[in-house]
């Protein structure tokens, strides 16, 4: 039984992984479909520089009338 159990539990806790899957920002939930697929867009562009990134986001926050905290991206 206590094998069962923890079998159970093990279980429960391994949920698979996404691949690209962002991570949970609550602000997306907000915006629609388009506007989280621009965000995954800026989010997964690996070759920009950070005042790039951050430049795309604050427009993309602007443009969506989304309040985005910085500290969430840049510390």
């Amino acid at each position: 039984m206590l094998v069962l159990l923890f079998a159970l539990i093990c279980l429960a806790a391994a949920q698979p992984m996404q691949r690209n899957q962002l991570p949970k920002f609550p602000f997306l939930n907000q915006v629609g479909f388009a506007a989280q697929q621009e965000f995954q867009n800026i989010f997964s562009t690996r070759d920009l520089t950070r005042p790039q990134f951050e430049e795309r986001i604050m427009r993309w926050a602007e443009k969506y009338n989304v309040k985005v905290r910085k500290q969430l991206f840049f510390p």
